[in-house]
């Protein structure tokens, strides 16, 4: 059996698949950005930052995952 590691931190914010907001659990992320880093259509996936966070305030948007509402750490 291959053992995989994650690429993506559980506790962190991630942007993919045209704007769509995930933290990296398995469950949120989905199996091909998990492990890959990578969005379903083969895009990186883009990892929310501090300043991403504040400019999406700015303009009444709040980034949190889709599937519990974290935020997630930068």
């Amino acid at each position: 059996m291959i053992d995989l590691e994650p690429a993506l931190r559980e506790d962190a914010l991630y942007l993919g698949d045209n704007g769509r907001s995930f933290c990296g659990r398995l469950g949120h992320a989905g199996m091909t950005a998990h492990f890959t880093g990578r969005d379903r259509s083969g895009q990186p996936v883009h990892r929310v930052t501090e300043e991403d966070q504040r400019e999406a305030r700015r303009y009444g948007v709040a980034l949190v995952c889709e599937g519990c509402r974290a935020e997630g750490r930068p």
